[in-house]
């Protein structure tokens, strides 16, 4: 392997653009990184390799995937979350649009409760967000709890089993993912 090098000169690679996408998505059975361009193709990058391979998948994701890809550890598929949500299944290299809504504020994987979380505005005069849980397996939402603050889903932290979500006025939120709690 030669991760320092960099790939193929002549080789294809995904439109550089921003088409509304937040993130890319390790996917850890496959050990490559999932994107979505902006023509709607799906890649994979492979870091040992330095190199992108055009998935050529059946089906497309949602048109807008504002919250980003996020990896399904135990499900082993990766999910589009914005307005719509999407499925990536690489075993059988399909993407599926799921029955659910999404919500557009930032999406991360808990690995606790092995779901898909994600935040959308429930007030609209800033005093709050709703935190939903997503089950990609029985394509069902349940929610977790409200939050005080606005803001942008961030990430989440195994140390302190926090999901990090830096609100809107410019402060960060620590937040339980299973009981909405933030500090």
């Amino acid at each position: 392997t030669s991760p320092n090098e960099p790939g193929p000169i002549d080789e294809q690679r995904p439109e550089a653009a921003f088409n509304g996408m937040l993130a890319a998505a390790f996917d850890q059975r496959l050990g490559r990184i999932i994107y979505v361009d902006t023509a709607g193709e799906t890649w994979g990058f492979d870091v040992c390799t330095n190199t992108w391979n055009d998935l050529n998948p059946s089906g497309t994701p949602p048109a807008e995937s504002s919250s980003g890809l996020v990896y399904d550890v135990d499900s082993d598929r990766t999910i589009a979350i914005g307005s719509l949500i999407g499925v990536y299944d690489a075993e059988s290299n399909e993407w599926s649009t799921a029955v659910g809504k999404g919500y557009p504020f930032g999406a991360v994987y808990d690995p606790v409760s092995g779901l898909v979380i994600t935040t959308t505005i429930f007030d609209d005069d800033g005093l709050g967000m709703e935190l939903w849980a997503y089950d990609v397996d029985t394509d069902t939402w349940t929610l977790v709890g409200h939050i005080a603050q606005q803001g942008d889903l961030l990430g989440y932290t195994p140390e302190l089993d926090r999901l990090i979500i830096a609100t809107w006025d410019n402060r960060t939120a620590l937040v339980n993912p299973r009981s909405g709690e933030a500090t």
